[in-house]
């Protein structure tokens, strides 16, 4: 018996060409739908006049969002949440819930609450690290100058050096950093500080506007007590809608708006919130894992190719298994051989097929099917397997023309036999699960075998199904399952599962019994296996409470039989959330599984917040996953911090969003190490600025015991320090590090052993590259003369800027620069820097303009030997030659290259026998000479430099084999 459908022609009326095509997703759904829907009789109409005088469903695509919203009657919660609420000015309560919260836990560390080493001063210097990571740490630079006698003498900058985020994570591990924070926030006495903080910040808002979110907020969820799942259908037209016109505003406008409430009935209406929110989040499962049913053609090919490799596995196994065990000539025997004999060469072909070929073959059974529209399970009437073969051979040369003559026989002998015997259905619906699931979810199916994936599949909508609104918003895996009688191959007719699924099944089958117990031995298996879930970091009492969750879990997502029931599916329930909606494209899994924040994350500690689990290298949102465990977890457990998720996303998001906000909270000197913004000035004195700078050591060395700092972290501080102080500040673009910029330098001192406790000769001055060529370095000024100023009876005096370039690699970079006048001269030294600035790759980029340039300049220079802008302006405004137009406008639009060359031109020009020459004749000399003149000179101005420093005999924190000693 055929059935008829909104616009259908009954078979046999109409060509080919007229007919509806099979590949429409909206004619499959409807011809799925219809199989629900009863044939007409004298007594019942036709669909057709039921629907006359009626108003046809509404596409949310073509309504706006005011309609869908009215359509479903949802208040606006898009705007601000209760996070978003305004406390202070502009401060919102989740900044302000932040501030309080860390400036509580620095008070407490300060007061000796909190002790030195415990988690919550861990979390401070991991606060403080990510806040060096968005804004940049104030280090004081400083060098370990060597005495001519014994020990060295630490000179510090006055002001800090302001490294930028780039410098940090040189040395610091943004994302360690960031899991840290994630791992400690999941303390249960770190996060209910956290959450006494929030809610105290939000007890502090005025009731008129926390009442108005409370009503909206129970509205929106809630009708006459009962969940109001309206809110389901407004979430999933919104997101159709989005999907469609590819609107990524509206996108992140209901994903905010869905967090909003949730948000605020968490804070109203806690002990609703957790049966609400599971209710929400099993709707949307359901509803996704629908659509892909009714649109396979929204399945990815791997995905397809799965499904029909699971499943095909899986009943050959069940085949092969009645032929070795049943007896010959009993009936399981007949009918596995019989089954055997055209299911066998589909199984080979299926093998050996591609993923794009096997994806092809799901799709065309699918088609198939569709086509063929039967009603009821078993072997299909007479009229239909008349009509098979004809709706094969379409499928085969519309579908699997790229398959070998071999493959579409079997193809057409599996579908001829199958549909005889009653078992191509039961294969359909099946792979049309398991290739849904495994799209919903990409969560440990690698691990998994073929049978452990139906069962999981099978669980998983099993469990769904206890739900009182799966039905509604699971209609097409009804359909799909009963009308194909995958249902008893599955085993979803077993008592374990609601009697949605239950009804006249035509099954007799012994090797559907046989597919049914693998399915549930490998359910069984995996309601005991970690596969997916990611529980590397649990100890034996921590998985007992895991188990405790997951069986609370079940209770809620229906009515399970028994413990071990509830445990097994909410067990399945977490392994598909915690996959599910990495892959997806539009869709709402991606709201529930916070994946969409996830990909929107611009930072490390923003990806923590969206909830990304990093252990054992799995590939899922753990916020989703970990944010279900909390609330069904046991009162006092830990377990989101041992699962590696992250329980704090709401500090961790206020954190994220704070560390652009929070300057004075986040990475600033004076509330890192505890000393007042007063005592900044007092601390220039030696001895205290001694003990600030070996504190920022210290600061980076307690990161580098929780693992957070990079291998080299203590060269790279050690470097930074040296070079700040030497070179009068970070001498780097801001778009790249330091240690990127000064990459020849860099590598000398990494490669440079200190000597006496000091690392100034593991400095190469004429390796360093100037970033600035508009502004001297203290190098610069050294040679240009500048550091010093003559006293009376011969006596020089050296000025704030003068630094002991003697102590540093003099000889490194100079080779061959001296030439015929066997030293290097200021204008050699600019030219070196100039040419390192603008360098080959310079060249090969512009080399058109800068040919132009070098062929042109005697003709543009004049009279003055000068080409100013004034020039170079006349030049583009007269000129008829093309190039020479560009190469002026080249020069006007690069004013610092033309800044450069002038000042190679100046450079050269002050060249004069006052102008300081570094040869490097006979260096080693010149050094131990310079060394000896330089403490003279410090004897003889004592008097003078007191107020800057004072000497000591030799740095606490020198180190005999060098100056490594940085903590």
């Amino acid at each position: 018996m055929t059935l008829s459908v909104p616009g259908s022609v009954p078979p046999g009326s109409t060509t080919p060409e007229e007919a509806p095509p099979t590949t429409d997703p909206a004619w499959d759904a409807a011809l799925v739908n219809a199989q629900a829907a009863p044939p007409p009789t004298e007594d019942a109409p036709p669909a057709e006049a039921e629907a006359e005088g009626q108003e046809p469903e509404t596409d949310p695509t073509s309504m706006s969002e005011s309609e869908i919203r009215d359509e479903y009657d949802i208040p606006d919660f898009a705007g601000d949440g209760v996070l978003d609420i305004k406390v202070e000015g502009d401060t919102t309560v989740a900044t302000k819930a932040t501030e309080d919260f860390v400036q509580g836990l620095r008070d407490d560390l300060e007061s000796g609450k909190i002790e030195k080493g415990s988690d919550e001063a861990k979390l401070l210097d991991l606060i403080d690290a990510q806040g060096a990571i968005d804004n940049g740490y104030d280090l004081y630079g400083y060098a370990e100058e060597i005495q001519t006698g014994a020990g060295t003498y630490r000179e510090s900058q006055d002001s800090p050096t302001h490294l930028n985020g780039l410098d940090v994570k040189e040395m610091v591990d943004e994302k360690k950093v960031a899991e840290g924070i994630s791992e400690l926030m999941g303390k249960e006495g770190i996060a209910k500080r956290y959450d006494d903080a929030l809610k105290a910040t939000i007890d502090g808002v005025p009731s008129e506007a926390l009442d108005g979110i409370k009503s909206k907020t129970m509205e929106g969820l809630f009708k006459d007590g009962e969940p109001n799942t309206a809110f389901e259908d407004y979430v999933i037209d919104m997101k159709e809608k989005a999907t469609a016109a590819g609107d990524e505003e509206l996108a992140d406008k209901i994903d905010k708006e869905v967090g909003n409430y949730f948000d605020a009935l968490n804070y109203f209406e806690p002990e609703k919130f957790a049966d609400r929110k599971q209710q929400f989040d099993q709707n949307m499962m359901t509803h996704q894992l629908d659509e892909y049913v009714s649109d396979p053609e929204s399945i990815d090919p791997e995905n397809l190719d799965a499904g029909l490799r699971a499943t095909v596995d899986v009943w050959q196994s069940a085949i092969n298994g009645g032929l070795q065990i049943a007896d010959k000539g009993s009936k399981a025997y007949k009918e596995a051989e019989a089954l055997n004999a055209y299911f066998k060469d589909f199984a080979d072909m299926s093998k050996n097929l591609s993923a794009e070929d096997s994806a092809k073959v799901n799709m065309a059974l699918r088609s198939v099917w569709m086509d063929l529209k039967p009603v009821g399970g078993g072997p299909l009437s007479e009229s239909d397997q008349a009509r098979l073969r004809e709706i094969s051979d379409k499928v085969i040369g519309e579908k699997l023309d790229s398959l070998s003559t071999d493959d579409r026989n079997a193809f057409r002998k599996f579908v001829d036999g199958g549909a005889k015997t009653g078992t191509f259905g039961a294969l359909t619906g099946t792979m049309g699960f398991v290739s849904a699931g495994v799209q919903l979810s990409n969560g440990g199916w690698s691990e998994m075998t073929s049978d452990e994936q139906i069962a999981a599949v099978r669980d998983l909508v099993g469990g769904l199904s206890q739900a009182n609104d799966f039905s509604k918003f699971g209609s097409n895996l009804v359909n799909l399952g009963t009308k194909s009688d995958a249902t008893a191959w599955l085993g979803l007719l077993d008592d374990n599962f609601p009697d949605i699924w239950k009804g006249e099944s035509k099954v007799d089958s012994e090797i559907a019994k046989g597919v049914t117990k693998e399915i549930n031995t490998a359910s069984d298996k995996l309601a005991n296996s970690d596969l997916g879930l990611d529980l590397g970091n649990l100890s034996e009492d921590d998985k007992k409470e895991f188990d405790k969750a997951l069986e609370k879990l079940g209770d809620k997502m229906g009515d399970a039989p028994d413990a071990s029931t509830a445990k097994k599916l909410g067990r399945t329930f977490v392994r598909f959330m915690g996959g599910a909606g990495l892959d997806v494209t539009g869709g709402v899994m991606d709201i529930v599984t916070g994946v969409r924040t996830l990909q929107k994350a611009d930072t490390e500690l923003e990806k923590a917040g969206a909830g990304l689990s990093i252990g054992g290298g799995s590939a899922t949102t753990a916020m989703a996953t970990m944010n279900t465990i909390k609330m069904f977890a046991p009162n006092g457990s830990n377990l989101a911090a041992r699962l590696g998720g992250n329980i704090g996303a709401r500090v961790v998001q206020g954190l994220a969003i704070g560390s652009r906000v929070l300057g004075p909270v986040l990475g600033v000197a004076g509330a890192v190490f505890g000393i007042a913004g007063a005592l900044i000035a007092e601390a220039v004195a030696h001895q205290k600025m001694q003990k600030l700078t070996d504190s920022q050591g210290e600061f980076f060395g307690r990161l580098a015991d929780q693992g957070v700092a990079a291998g080299d972290w203590g060269d790279k501080l050690e470097y930074a320090r040296y070079a700040s102080f030497m070179y009068g500040g970070r001498d780097a673009p801001d778009d790249r590090s330091m240690f990127d910029f000064q990459a020849e330098e860099w590598k000398h001192f990494q490669e440079t052993e200190g000597e006496r406790g000091s690392s100034l000769n593991r400095l190469a001055p004429y390796l360093h590259v100037d970033s600035n060529l508009n502004e001297k370095n203290l190098f610069e000024k050294y040679l240009a003369g500048q550091t010093s100023r003559p006293g009376p009876r011969g006596y020089s005096f050296e000025t704030d800027d003068a630094r002991p370039w003697d102590d540093t690699d003099m000889e490194a970079g100079t080779e061959g620069l001296e030439g015929d006048k066997g030293y290097i001269s200021t204008s050699d030294y600019y030219r070196i820097n100039v040419g390192r600035v603008y360098d080959a790759k310079f060249y090969d980029d512009h080399r058109k303009d800068l040919d132009v340039i070098v062929d042109r300049w005697d003709d543009w220079n004049g009279s003055d030997s000068i080409v100013s802008e004034k020039d170079l302006n006349k030049i583009v405004e007269e000129t008829d030659n093309d190039d020479e137009r560009n190469a002026a406008q080249f020069l006007l639009n690069n004013a610092d290259f033309r800044r450069a060359v002038d000042g190679i031109r100046e450079s050269g020009n002050q060249d004069t026998k006052s102008a300081p020459r570094t040869s490097t004749r006979g260096s080693k000399w010149s050094r131990r000479t310079s060394r000896s003149e330089r403490g003279a000179r410090r004897s003889a101005t004592a008097g003078l430099t007191a107020g800057r420093r004072q000497p000591l005999s030799a740095s606490p924190s020198a180190s005999s084999s060098g100056a490594r000693s940085w903590r």
